[in-house]
C-alpha cells in the first residue's frame, strides 16, 4: 500500500456516493470524533478506551495524518451530504509491513448516525479503492464476537467469515475472541 498511497500524498482521494462525501479528515473535524470516541457505546467494540478530553481526538487526527504521509494506511471522514460534520470515520492501515498487499478496514460512527447504511455504504466505496487504486489483495476486518450489526455491514460488501480468532485482542484489561472477515481482488470481480 505505501508505494500506491505515495501518488495520493498531494492530492488526497475524495470518494463520493448517493449519500456520502469520504475526505481528508482535518483538524476542525475534532469536535466531531471527540463525540464518537468519546461515546462509551460507541467505544464497547473498540480497543480503545473512550476519549476524556477533546485533545485526544486532535492527537488521533494528526495520527490518522501521520500514517498516510508514511504510506502505512489512509482514513477519511465520513461526511453525510448536506452535513456540516462527519459522522465518522473509516479507512485501511497496513497490519503487516512484510505484507504490503494486505489492508486491515476500521471505521466508527457517531450513534446518531447508526442504522442508517452509512457504514454500508463506506465499505462500498472505500473496498473497490483499495482492491483496484491501492493494489491491496487483501483486505480484512476483525470484529468482535458480540458486534453482530458489523458482521452484517461487511457481509453486505461481499467480505467472507474466515473463522475465529480465539483469545485474538486484549483491551479494557481482558482478552477477546474476534471474528475475522476478508475480501480479496477476486471476489470484486
Amino acid at each position: 500500500m505505501k508505494t500506491q498511497l505515495e501518488k495520493y500524498r498531494d492530492d488526497f482521494p475524495v470518494l463520493r456516493s448517493e449519500r456520502l462525501l469520504l475526505r481528508r479528515p482535518v483538524t476542525a473535524d475534532a469536535p466531531a470524533f471527540f463525540k464518537a470516541f468519546s461515546d462509551e457505546e460507541v467505544m464497547r467494540h473498540f480497543n480503545r478506551d473512550a476519549m476524556q478530553q477533546l485533545e485526544e481526538a486532535e492527537k488521533l487526527l494528526t495520527l490518522f495524518e501521520t500514517v498516510f504521509q508514511r504510506g502505512d494506511g489512509i482514513r477519511w471522514a465520513i461526511v453525510p451530504l448536506g452535513a456540516h460534520e462527519p459522522a465518522g470515520s473509516i479507512g485501511f492501515h497496513t497490519p503487516d509491513p512484510k505484507h504490503p498487499f494486505q489492508g486491515e478496514i476500521g471505521y466508527e460512527l457517531q450513534r446518531a448516525f447508526w442504522g442508517k447504511g452509512y457504514a454500508t455504504e463506506a465499505i462500498g466505496l472505500i473496498a473497490p479503492f483499495g482492491l483496484h487504486e491501492l493494489g491491496l489483495e487483501r483486505i480484512q476486518a476483525r470484529t468482535m464476537t458480540n458486534n453482530p450489526a458489523s458482521a452484517r455491514t461487511l457481509e453486505k460488501n461481499g467480505f467472507r467469515f474466515e473463522g475465529l480468532l480465539r483469545k485474538h485482542g486484549w483491551w479494557k484489561n481482558q482478552l477477546h475472541d474476534l471474528n475475522c472477515y476478508s475480501l480479496i481482488k477476486n471476489d470484486l470481480a
